[in-house]
């Protein structure tokens, strides 16, 4: 595997948990993502020129073991698979000082037109390139508890009727946040979701008892685009607490336009139960698993 991207991890990238947070993993494999589309020939200069855009459209992210600030990173990968117009690509992180894998990740993206958002086909240099840099697909790096299955979008009115309640705060797309065409820069591989919500949440954790205090720890995300929110677009994202058991959760989070309820993206987060003192998973507290399983927000 080759590497795309190399850093460490900075003191504004470490969350209330004490670690780095988990929308940094795919911040950072979202610049491999772009590097790795640069050495199949689609450059910036190129995009620029040919007024198109790389999207990352399916990001899968699975974490294995968490990273403090100081820590020195790399993201390494290839080709996983060409299916269309899409390139899935499989990439890992690693703690440079340990060898350790940090996360795994299954990106998926594809080329479009600029202003119109069309999908356009990947040009026959850019597939021959890509062969050149295929890997293979390591059973670590497979998805566990967050399949790969295609998903569809979905009425905000259906999710709602699930006992979907807002959880983020709604919020209209700015120019600051656009790219040169008017839509919502997403090369960071934002959560649409949580575009607006800080790394570090000026918040105590509740303390569930006297002896330690419980958080949610991700262990498997993905986020699934249907379509880019644009200048002005009002986006209000919708949450709901699915397969809730003794240690688990799984959350949904529904991102619509506002006024028209065109859906945006569908967030999925697998969290552990985690203990914030003694550093490892545990179980929820009985009124913090039926706050979860009835979609309601216990303070986290």
């Amino acid at each position: 595997m080759q590497v795309f991207f190399e850093g460490r991890v900075e003191a504004a990238e470490i969350d209330n948990l004490g670690h780095m947070n988990v929308r940094v993993y795919a911040r950072k494999a979202a610049q491999a993502t772009f590097a790795l589309g640069a050495a199949m020939g689609l450059t910036p200069a190129r995009l620029a020129k040919e007024r198109a855009v790389l999207q990352i459209e399916d990001a899968h992210t699975r974490f294995y073991r968490e990273q403090l600030e100081g820590a020195a990173l790399a993201v390494r990968g290839g080709v996983r698979l060409v299916q269309g117009d899409q390139v899935a690509l499989y990439l890992e992180m690693i703690n440079q000082a340990t060898g350790d894998i940090a996360a795994t990740f299954n990106n998926g993206f594809a080329l479009f037109d600029g202003a119109s958002r069309a999908r356009r086909r990947l040009p026959g240099d850019v597939l021959d390139a890509a062969a050149g840099l295929r890997v293979d697909w390591p059973e670590r790096g497979r998805p566990r508890s967050l399949p790969l299955d295609p998903v569809a979008p979905r009425d905000r009115q259906d999710v709602g009727a699930e006992g979907a309640f807002v959880r983020f705060p709604t919020y209209t797309v700015e120019a600051g946040e656009c790219d040169a065409y008017r839509y919502m820069d997403l090369s960071d591989a934002k959560a649409i979701a949580l575009a607006r919500m800080p790394i570090k949440i000026e918040r105590q954790h509740r303390a569930f008892r006297a002896d330690h205090r419980v958080a949610i720890a991700t262990l498997e995300s993905r986020q699934t685009l249907f379509a880019t929110p644009r200048l002005g677009d009002t986006v209000i994202s919708e949450t709901r607490h699915v397969a809730v058991t003794r240690k688990s959760v799984v959350f949904e989070h529904w991102s619509f336009e506002e006024a028209t309820g065109t859906p945006f993206s569908l967030l999925q987060q697998f969290g552990l139960a985690f203990d914030l003192d003694a550093r490892r998973a545990t179980e929820f507290p009985d009124d913090m698993r039926e706050a979860l399983a009835a979609n309601k927000r216990p303070e986290l």
